[in-house]
């Protein structure tokens, strides 16, 4: 007769399910929460006086695998980094998938004029503000 705590889950089979998931390989793989879904990645944002510099650590992507759109003062990146483990990988720890970030802009900037670079696993985007248009007089009926 089998005890009840032998069906039980062990506290490492509860956080593996939360963590991560084996890949059939010894490989610990890192859950897909972890791995993109509500993860992003290191931005700096700086404002100046004619707009403002976006800084993202992005290493080991390329530039084919990075999307970056403007749309009513939201900057979107998105990027993907391919989860294949290596061959003989007995632990895998570098997060995987589809990574991105939102960043809202207190004011908004001139599509025109982004401007992205990635170098050496650092993406930089430049972009100039807005200047406010001159005022419009609305006629009263």
């Amino acid at each position: 007769m089998s005890h009840p705590r032998d069906e039980e889950p062990s506290l490492f089979d509860v956080f593996r399910g939360v963590v991560g998931h084996h890949t059939g390989s010894p490989a610990l793989r890192v859950h897909p929460f972890f791995s993109g879904f509500g993860v992003g990645f290191p931005v700096d944002t700086v404002e100046d006086k004619s707009g403002f510099t976006v800084k993202a650590d992005l290493p080991g992507v390329t530039k084919d695998k990075l999307k970056i759109n403007y749309q009513d003062r939201w900057l979107a990146i998105e990027s993907e980094r391919p989860c294949e483990p290596e061959d003989g990988s007995a632990f895998v720890e570098r997060p995987c998938g589809v990574f991105q970030r939102h960043i809202r802009l207190p004011v908004a900037v001139k599509p025109e004029t982004i401007n992205a670079k990635l170098q050496d696993g650092v993406l930089t985007v430049r972009m100039t503000k807005e200047k406010p248009g001159d005022p419009v007089a609305v006629p009263i009926s």
